[in-house]
């Protein structure tokens, strides 16, 4: 219920196309039933996020920026609308800026 309060949205999501896809994606990358309500429930608009375009794409420029698995899984459930940020207008600067101040490995040891 305050799933749907907080997003109204997701109400018009496909349960077969949408929010099935997107709850066992998430279950894959290792999350437990308990760890992805809690995510919903913080920021439910994450169930309709695209697996391909949003959720892949970030998790994958994460990882290749050099963050591991389990510290992205850890800031999933403290910020899960993170895999909704833009990653040429968000993620790209901020890290060429670290990268700037920090050396590139410094500033992966930052995240």
């Amino acid at each position: 219920a305050k799933a749907v309060a907080t997003s109204p949205p997701i109400l018009w999501c496909s349960i077969e196309q949408n929010l099935k896809p997107t709850v066992q994606w998430f279950l894959d990358l290792g999350l437990t039933k308990n760890q992805v309500a809690k995510a919903v429930a913080t920021y439910p608009q994450i169930l309709g996020y695209s697996i391909e375009q949003n959720l892949q794409l970030t998790f994958g420029w994460l990882q290749g920026f050099g963050v591991q698995k389990v510290k992205i899984l850890k800031l999933l459930m403290g910020w899960p609308r993170l895999l909704g940020y833009s990653i040429s207008n968000n993620f790209e600067p901020k890290a060429a800026l670290l990268e700037e101040l920090c050396s590139p490995k410094g500033a992966r040891d930052i995240i």
